[in-house]
């Protein structure tokens, strides 16, 4: 069994007043080769797919940092994914 895989893209980021928002865009290439067809064929696209990605960070008040992320993965394939992410962090 083989794996490869290989990304390439952007993210931009900016700051305003609440905080930083960023928005990312790759293109992502996949190759998977396998004894198990039905793995293979059923679990992952290969060739290109594409990779969306946004988010959002703050410093609250009382020292409470909080970060939030949103990711769209397989764009233009067969097996789209999406995925998120919470981070809060207290500093005292």
């Amino acid at each position: 069994m083989s794996f490869t895989k290989a990304s390439i893209g952007a993210e931009l980021s900016r700051s305003f007043a609440l905080g930083e928002a960023f928005v990312g865009l790759h293109a992502d290439w996949l190759e998977n080769s396998s004894d198990n067809t039905l793995v293979t064929e059923l679990l992952s696209d290969d060739e290109w797919t594409g990779r969306l990605g946004f988010g959002f960070s703050t410093q609250l008040e009382s020292g409470i940092e909080l970060d939030t992320s949103v990711e769209l993965a397989g764009l233009g394939g067969d097996l789209q994914q999406a995925s998120g992410g919470l981070r809060v962090a207290f500093s005292f």
